[in-house]
C-alpha cells in the first residue's frame, strides 16, 4: 500500500479515489511516519473532482483525523474544500448529520487557538462571513471580541448584525455582552433592534 501510494503521488495526474483510499487506510492502520504521507496525499487532492465529491464524507474523516496531527499546511486545505461547502457529513456510527458550520467547528476547533486565528483572519472576506460567525460562535473564545466588533462596527446587514450578536452572547462572555451593550442602539436598523431585545 504504501508503494502503490508512492507510485501515484509520483504521477503527473494522480487517480484521485486511490489517493484518497490508500491514504485513509494507512492513516488509519499505519504508523507515525505513514501520518506524513497520509497527509501529502491528502494535500495533493482535487476536491473539485467529481469522484472526490462522490466521497465527501470519507474527505471529511481523513482530513478531521489527520487535522489531529497539528500540521498548519492543512488549514488552507481545509478552508479551501470546506469553509464553502454547502454539503452535511453523516457520522454513521453516532446518527449525526453534520451541517457545514459543524464541519468546519470540528476541523478548525482541531487546531484551537491556531485555527480560531486562521478563522479571525478570513472575518473582512465576504464571501466567507457569515459561515466563520457561525463557526466561531462553536470554537471562538472572548479573546475573539475584537476581530468581532470590527465587523459590527462596518455592518448594517441584519443577518450578519445577527450572527455577531449570537457569537458575543454565546461565546464572547463578559467582554461579548459588554461590546454589545456598549454599541449605539440609534446605529441598528428596526429588525436589529427588535432581534436584540429578544436576545437580551
Amino acid at each position: 500500500m504504501r508503494r502503490e501510494l508512492a507510485a501515484e503521488l509520483g504521477r503527473s495526474q494522480s487517480a484521485q479515489l486511490v489517493l484518497l483510499d490508500v491514504a485513509s487506510f494507512i492513516h488509519l492502520q499505519g504508523d507515525e511516519s505513514d501520518q506524513k504521507t497520509a497527509l501529502q496525499a491528502l494535500l495533493a487532492i482535487q476536491p473539485e473532482s467529481s469522484i472526490i465529491v462522490a466521497n465527501f464524507d470519507q474527505l471529511f474523516r481523513l482530513t478531521h483525523g489527520l487535522a489531529g496531527t497539528g500540521d498548519s499546511r492543512l488549514l488552507q486545505f481545509i478552508e479551501r474544500t470546506f469553509l464553502g461547502t454547502e454539503r452535511s457529513v453523516f457520522i454513521a456510527e453516532h446518527s449525526l448529520t453534520l451541517t457545514p458550520t459543524l464541519i468546519g467547528a470540528f476541523l478548525y476547533g482541531t487546531y484551537g487557538l491556531e485555527g480560531k486565528r486562521h478563522l479571525q483572519r478570513k472575518l473582512p472576506d465576504p464571501q466567507h462571513l457569515s459561515t466563520v460567525l457561525e463557526i466561531l460562535k462553536w470554537v471562538g473564545l472572548p479573546d475573539s471580541v475584537a476581530a468581532v466588533s470590527a465587523v459590527k462596527a462596518g455592518q448594517s446587514d441584519y443577518e450578519v448584525f445577527a450572527r455577531v450578536l449570537t457569537f458575543m452572547m454565546v461565546a464572547g462572555g463578559p467582554q461579548g455582552r459588554a461590546a454589545m451593550l456598549n454599541g449605539d442602539p440609534k446605529m441598528l436598523d428596526p429588525q436589529a433592534k427588535e432581534y436584540t431585545m429578544t436576545v437580551h
